[in-house]
């Protein structure tokens, strides 16, 4: 267990690294966590005097903030809708324990600023997942699209001439007519949407066309064609399951639209999911890393070193509340707002490493 955490908390020594050597993205986290930490940020509750607070990403959705707020007390503050990493990072909290419910794994070089930064020790722990699905009205065929296939056949920036059925993109697809109903602008969908495109953008687009910053380079890679084969969910955000089901009843074979995997049950005997990369986004695929369209949900764990004994136990508390069964686990609150479970012997291992960290 000891070389277990061992590998991801930060040593005693306050970290220094080469700032130069580091990537735009990282950088411009680096200069945010400044700036939060000058103009106070990190929100109102955590200036009270709560020995615990609990930040949850505002890319996460406003379901997961909602799973995590009945965990607020008098002595544990929870801040939702969020830069989750950037608040816990800053130093405002003073010794109080934070954590941090993030949509991604942060990068060693993210925690080690962290840990500099503040004065802690930090642990990232995985807590779940995200998904989203290809859905096809539960009448058509199913068939599994390539990662590279979906972006040419979708993708406004695409290289090359655009194809308006599947077949023309290789056998093995339907000879039907490429259309797409897109996830809600914002939703969690759409950011999966644009990570997954993402990563085939860069060896299938002008590179001359490209933007730098990660953000410019998601919604360029995510962008979708705009024809009389893209349509809008109607309704936004907070559509719901609705527009999509009217969706299925008159689209045609082929056609498909971006949903959440969470979405599917609710969506189950009016559409299909599709494969891609020959997956399917059972929860067993997503879990073990199989299925592409998928993005971490992490807990990340910022321990003060001046932290007192009474602190370190509310804290710990708190680990064992955020990590249990009822909130991490395939019925738990997270599962209700959309996040695939670990497997069993991951969340017991996650579960373990986190409270052993606070130890």
């Amino acid at each position: 267990m000891t070389n277990s955490v061992s590998r991801w908390s930060t040593t005693r020594t306050a970290v220094r690294p080469d700032y130069r050597a580091m990537s735009g993205g990282v950088r411009t986290w680096i200069v945010r966590l400044g700036l939060a930490a000058c103009l106070g940020v990190s929100g109102g509750a955590a200036q009270a005097a709560n020995d615990v607070v609990i930040f949850t990403d505002r890319d996460l959705g406003t379901a997961i903030g909602a799973a995590v707020a009945p965990m607020r007390s008098t002595i544990r503050a929870v801040e939702t809708d969020v830069r989750a990493g950037d608040a816990a990072c800053t130093t405002l909290p003073g010794n109080r324990v934070r954590f941090a419910l993030l949509a991604r794994n942060p990068s060693q070089v993210e925690i080690d600023v962290c840990a500099g930064g503040s004065g802690a020790d930090v642990l990232a722990v995985p807590v779940g997942f995200q998904a989203m699905a290809l859905a096809t009205p539960a009448k058509g065929v199913v068939f599994s699209v390539s990662s590279d296939d979906l972006f040419r056949a979708l993708a406004a920036n695409a290289a090359g001439a655009r194809p308006t059925t599947w077949d023309q993109l290789g056998a093995g697809y339907p000879a039907a007519p490429i259309s797409v109903l897109a996830a809600p602008a914002g939703s969690i969908t759409q950011q999966i949407f644009e990570a997954r495109m993402e990563a085939v953008c860069v060896g299938a687009s002008p590179a001359a066309g490209m933007p730098f910053d990660r953000a410019g380079r998601l919604a360029y890679c995510g962008a979708l064609r705009k024809d009389a084969s893209t349509q809008p969910r109607p309704g936004g955000v907070n559509a719901g399951t609705d527009a999509v089901a009217t969706w299925a009843k008159t689209a045609g074979a082929g056609a498909i639209a971006l949903v959440s995997v969470g979405e599917l049950a609710a969506l189950d005997g009016v559409v299909v999911p599709l494969l891609i990369d020959n997956m399917t986004p059972s929860a067993v695929n997503i879990a073990a890393g199989r299925y592409a369209a998928a993005r971490p949900v992490t807990l990340m764990i910022v321990l003060p070193r001046e932290a007192d004994a009474a602190r370190r136990d509310l804290a710990r508390k708190a680990a064992f509340d955020l990590m249990s069964e009822a909130v991490i686990g395939p019925s738990g609150t997270l599962s209700a707002g959309g996040v695939i479970a670990l497997q069993p012997a991951d969340r017991l291992e996650a579960r373990t490493r986190a409270v052993a960290f606070i130890e």
